[in-house]
């Protein structure tokens, strides 16, 4: 009898919507795996007060795999960009051996990172970014931002203006009651960073400029308190062409998590860019395959 699969959670980056991850959702559930793509509190359909931070959307992550995991299930979690921090902070007593020692069935069996960023505990994506890394900047209506720029932590936990500047057009956010919203208005920062991998043309299709995503900034800014990749078998699918994570920065994420948990990462390289589940999906569900030990 053939073990049974892990169910694969994925854990969207900032700015998406469930829908952005159907082009491999659909591909491993057509061969037998159960998958789940969770949906930010921070990226709401519907902009809500309190503004929803990090520990909201680790919340939600974890009621899903908690959930899952008293089903008797084994669990991957998956996390692209952003979505590293709170699917890290998750974890807390859900790895597959803390749920043994507690006389409780499944639990997470694997982190996989996709082009994902990774933090010590006490660091936000916003210490993260801090970081003096050359990057490339792209021509916009407001001059010439670096998409990551750097940045020092705001006091009170609201983005400091120094860079919403220049990360943002002054048009590109909206202040709600409690906090910030961002919005990504720009095309170019889909045809440009996002889906630079693919002709612009494709790539416009999944900007969703006339409709954009809300992104808490709160969420940017809030301290990981648990680190998950110190508890569980972590892998890291390394995307070659992204120029929002750059491979200098992904292999300081790797060298990050082998330093903290004395562990090895696996690291599955691939030529795409910063997300492919859109521009590559196939390749995605391939490394989502081999993580779990399939041979593809």
């Amino acid at each position: 009898m053939a073990p049974m699969k892990p169910v694969i959670v994925f854990v969207p980056g900032a700015f998406s919507r469930p829908s952005d991850f159907d082009l491999v959702s659909g591909p491993l559930r057509e061969v037998g795996y159960e998958v789940h793509v969770v949906h930010h509190p921070s990226s709401p359909d519907v902009l809500v007060d309190p503004t929803p931070s990090l520990y909201d959307d680790a919340d939600n992550i974890r009621r899903l795999a908690e959930a899952l995991a008293d089903e008797g299930k084994d669990i991957v979690i998956v996390m692209h960009s952003y979505g590293g921090l709170p699917g890290t902070q998750a974890c807390e007593g859900l790895s597959k051996t803390d749920r043994l020692r507690a006389s409780k069935p499944g639990g997470i069996v694997r982190l996989l990172y996709v082009a994902a960023a990774i933090a010590p505990v006490g660091s936000s994506m916003a210490g993260v970014l801090q970081t003096d890394m050359p990057l490339p900047s792209i021509e916009t209506a407001h001059g010439k931002p670096s998409l990551w720029t750097s940045i020092s932590l705001a006091v009170g936990g609201l983005i400091p203006l120094s860079w919403s500047a220049r990360l943002f057009s002054p048009s590109s956010l909206a202040a709600s009651v409690e906090g910030l919203w961002a919005y990504h208005r720009n095309p170019d920062v889909f045809t440009e960073w996002l889906l630079a991998d693919i002709p612009r043309e494709d790539a416009l299709k999944y900007a969703s400029v006339s409709s954009p995503v809300a992104q808490s900034v709160k969420s940017i800014m809030t301290p990981l308190t648990y680190a998950g990749y110190n508890h569980i078998p972590c892998s890291y699918m390394f995307t070659k062409l992204d120029r929002v994570n750059p491979p200098a920065a992904q292999r300081s994420f790797i060298g990050l998590v082998e330093k903290e948990s004395r562990s090895k990462v696996d690291v599955y390289e691939y030529a795409v860019g910063h997300c492919p589940q859109l521009s590559r999906p196939l390749w995605e569900v391939e490394c989502v395959r081999r993580v779990v030990g399939e041979g593809v």
